[in-house]
């Protein structure tokens, strides 16, 4: 903190970072300074610092609490500069509010005019060499149909395709973590966090922040890294969203169309299946969106602004941006799993919906979608409900997020079933095992399978 305040950019970075950051009068003054560095660490302060040490050196028996109190006192002096120099003249609360609204996507109205700008470009395979510049046409486009359009601090974001490879060893799910109780609590070391994939050719989108000095201190690579993830899940999750009233609004057309062959008893099975797909993303998006983001950014504000130093912000962050990780299940490769697989099977049925123009709806296929489904959406509701998984620290949310699915019983109710089958698909499976372990060489014996 002391070699950041005694050697900050020249002159020139500082009045541009007033320029970003034009809040207060407090920020004129400092950034018109003549002499900046006195604004932020005088020497005399120094000098002081440097004479407590000196009385301290020059004792014949050094006081371990002497010690401790004269470098408390000079951590308390620089820190709460720091505090000052972050929080107050740089607009800490700003920048944190512009990350909240385009990498946790609390902006709304401009991700909708950007997915809409930009579902041609999202339907096509990316080309490597233009992506990004095609990616900007619509991103700069919602911006101007968008409230983002007076925004000052969005000209600091840009979204970009990051390449495949780095990202494909991080997401993939070690064979340890099954083994683990939740696929995340157990372990010597911090897992990789994993993001339910929906495109695997566009899965890799990103934001970019070009944040001014010295919010590089608080806001690291490593932080921006994390808040990526975070806006790779919301993405992918508002992308699933739309394709499921894309089918919807096919599906209304294709029934109400003179001369429509659509008979009734094949039709309300669809209707049914994609309305149990948006029960399940449309209760996800809320729970991530208003119980996770905008629950805890409060928290973080309300934090914030009773901090009196620089580490006590620096925690609140910190406490902040793990929340939102732990509280999305991104270090839980089960859960993630089951929203993959999700996530695939919503594709799928809008695959088939949306074709249904030129060829006609293909059942069978509808009705795989429909099964799976349900032994996803089973697989998911157990995980919930686990007690196992209710030992960890993610026990609240699991049931936060059962609650807002089940608020009314019918989860609980209509899962039951479905249930039964998963549970005797496992026996069945293992007692194929067992029997495979016992009797080597014979293979396919019938069994009856015991409720």
């Amino acid at each position: 903190a002391v070699r950041l305040l005694r050697s900050p950019p020249a002159s020139a970075k500082l009045r541009q970072l007033h320029v970003n950051c034009s809040y207060s009068s407090q920020q004129q003054s400092w950034a018109s300074a003549a002499d900046p560095h006195q604004q932020l660490l005088p020497h005399e302060d120094t000098l002081a610092f440097a004479a407590a040490l000196r009385v301290l050196q020059q004792q014949p028996v050094i006081s371990q609490a002497a010690l401790e109190r004269t470098v408390e006192a000079i951590r308390a002096d620089v820190a709460s500069r720091l505090w000052e120099l972050l929080v107050v003249q740089a607009g800490l609360m700003q920048h944190l509010s512009a990350i909240k609204d385009y990498l946790l996507l609390a902006r709304g109205d401009f991700y909708q005019s950007f997915l809409a700008d930009a579902a041609r470009l999202l339907a096509s395979i990316p080309k490597e060499a233009s992506v990004n510049n095609d990616l900007a046409v619509p991103w700069l486009s919602a911006a101007s149909k968008s409230t983002a359009q007076d925004d000052p601090h969005f000209k600091l974001f840009k979204l970009v395709l990051k390449p495949k490879a780095k990202q494909q060893q991080q997401q993939r799910p070690r064979a340890s973590d099954a083994a683990a109780p939740g696929g995340s609590g157990g372990g010597s070391g911090p897992r990789a966090l994993s993001v339910p994939s929906f495109d695997r050719n566009w899965d890799e989108l990103a934001i970019e922040a070009q944040l001014p000095w010295p919010l590089g201190v608080l806001l690291t690579p490593k932080h921006m890294e994390k808040y990526n993830k975070m806006f790779q899940l919301l993405l992918r999750l508002k992308r699933v969203q739309l394709a499921l009233e894309q089918s919807w609004q096919e599906l209304v057309r294709s029934c109400g169309r003179k001369g429509s062959t659509i008979e009734h008893h094949l039709v309300m099975p669809l209707l049914a299946l994609r309305h149990h797909m948006g029960l399940l993303i449309g209760n996800l998006q809320v729970y991530l969106q208003v119980d996770v983001v905008e629950s805890n950014f409060a928290q973080l504000q309300a934090k914030v602004a009773q901090a009196q130093d620089f580490s006590e912000a620096e925690y609140a962050h910190e406490r902040f941006l793990h929340a939102l990780v732990s509280q999305s299940f991104l270090g839980h490769h089960t859960l993630t799993n089951h929203l993959g697989e999700v996530f695939s099977q919503v594709m799928e049925l809008s695959r088939l919906v949306q074709g249904s123009r030129e060829q006609g709806i293909d059942w069978d296929a509808i009705k795989e979608v429909n099964t799976a489904f349900h032994k996803t959406a089973a697989n998911l509701y157990v995980n919930l409900r686990s007690r196992t998984l209710q030992q960890f620290d993610k026990a609240p949310y699991l049931r936060q997020f059962y609650l807002r699915l089940d608020f009314n019983g019918w989860v609980g109710a209509n899962n039951l079933p479905m249930l039964k089958v998963v549970q005797a698909d496992k026996v069945d499976k293992k007692q194929q095992q067992q029997e495979a372990t016992q009797n080597p060489g014979v293979t396919g014996r019938p069994y009856a399978v015991q409720d």
